[in-house]
């Protein structure tokens, strides 16, 4: 399944179905119909991001980093 994330102000929708999703910047959601109206209006305005999938990147310094740091 596909995840988003969202980076809007905090609010509410209520989609087809009776679905109800509480918007939460920073929160990551998973299966969203992109085919709704609204989801593909959040996905073109930024709001909705895909998150990448795949093994994770480190962020941090590496131990060949902090060995090149000391010299």
């Amino acid at each position: 399944m596909t995840k988003h994330r969202y980076s809007g102000p905090i609010s509410s929708v209520t989609l087809e179905g009776d679905r109800e999703i509480n918007w939460f910047p920073g929160k990551v959601y998973e299966g969203l119909p992109t085919g709704n109206a609204y989801i593909a209006r959040l996905i073109a305005r930024g709001h909705l991001v895909q998150e990448k999938t795949g093994p994770v990147e480190p962020t941090g310094p590496t131990k060949s980093t902090k060995s090149k740091a000391k010299e």
